[in-house]
């Protein structure tokens, strides 16, 4: 399971020093890597350490090129560990857990709520632009509706399914409180590179 998700960090690093030409793909990998390969004997905390001692990494890697120190490529490196590395860490985590199961089905299966009820409400009740220079047709109400749907409907299943008393998932809890924000910050992401940074 880990050397998969390895792979699939090696492929998301190749990908992103590949559109950000002068990023080291070594800067991105490591960024990524880390949270999943200090999870494996530290667990939730080396998730943690890993996301944290990311940036320096990149940093480092950033400092000897001087052509790839852009807010840009810093950025980048920032979202690699937080966006791939520290998400694929808890992914491997997860088949350790009794609750495993029912945490993928929850991180699967939000971001679909999360978009379908952006998309319905922004549909039917959007008036006001979130960010009309990154992504012209997003809305406020449509992210309310995004964030609404998805509290509705995924508490009160991951409620059902998992036992959140002292001995419950602490990875449910991360995961569900994250679960709401993601699809507005996909969002944000997603639209970052279309914009002009400064100059």
């Amino acid at each position: 399971m880990i050397a998969l998700l390895l792979v699939v960090i090696a492929g998301a690093a190749y990908e992103l020093s590949r559109a950000l030409e002068p990023l080291p793909f070594v800067a991105a990998l490591g960024a990524g890597a880390l949270p999943l390969l200090l999870s494996i004997p530290y667990h939730e905390t080396g998730v943690l350490a890993g996301a944290v001692v990311g940036l320096p990494w990149a940093l480092i890697w950033l400092a000897a090129r001087p052509e790839t120190r852009t807010l840009r490529a810093v950025l980048a490196v920032l979202l690699m560990s937080l966006w791939v590395g520290v998400p694929l860490a808890h992914l491997g985590l997860f088949p350790r857990s009794r609750y495993g199961v029912v945490l993928i089905l929850v991180a699967v299966v939000g971001p679909w709520i999360s978009d379908s009820g952006a998309y319905f409400a922004g549909r039917f009740f959007g008036r006001n632009l979130l960010f009309p220079s990154l992504s012209p047709n997003k809305t406020v109400e449509g992210s309310i509706g995004g964030l609404l749907l998805t509290v509705l409907i995924v508490a009160p299943v991951a409620l059902q399914l998992l036992d959140f008393t002292r001995q419950g998932p602490r990875h449910g809890r991360r995961c569900l409180c994250l679960e709401p924000v993601r699809g507005p910050l996909r969002i944000v992401l997603e639209a970052y590179p279309r914009c002009e940074g400064p100059r």
